[in-house]
């Protein structure tokens, strides 16, 4: 009965000890999601600030196109030429935050898919442990049983 009760309690302790060990592995995963969302929104931020460079580069230009060429057929052929060119790098900048956007999240979910498959792989061989050693238990009680059984009682 005691060691029945000793058993207990260093199973009731594994347990407590696994719970403990999944909440360190809990915590560290929310900091790394938390520094994953930091990196991301400082890349935006990096991003929305060179387009807006661009942006007022591309006015000052315009600005200056203007001044030098007006009423000239050479204005207008330079205008839809830097529209294109605005165009484009528009495209490129959102493509490239795009792009770096679906990188960050493809590692993040593969990362997140290593850890809980680790988890999932840890908690079945923890329950498979136990549930062997628990088997073991029984079947060595159940030994014992049957020798006492056979013994004469005296």
């Amino acid at each position: 009965m005691k060691e029945e009760q000793l058993e207990g309690e260093l199973i009731k302790k594994q347990v407590e000890e696994e719970l403990e060990r999944e909440r360190l592995r809990d915590i560290e995963r929310k900091k790394r999601a938390a520094q994953t969302r930091e990196e991301f929104k400082m890349a935006n931020e990096e991003l929305l600030q060179i387009q807006a460079e661009i942006t007022l580069k591309e006015r000052e230009e315009e600005k200056r196109i203007e001044e030098h060429a007006k009423k000239s057929d050479a204005l207008n052929h330079l205008k839809k030429v830097k529209e294109e060119e605005r165009f484009k790098n528009k495209l490129a900048v959102r493509q490239k935050l795009v792009d770096r956007q679906i990188g960050e999240l493809m590692k993040v979910r593969d990362q997140e898919e290593e850890i809980l498959n680790k988890q999932v792989a840890e908690a079945e061989n923890k329950a498979n442990q136990l549930f062997e050693e628990k088997e073991r238990k029984r079947l060595e009680m159940k030994a014992a049983i049957e020798k006492s059984r056979k013994k004469p009682n005296w």
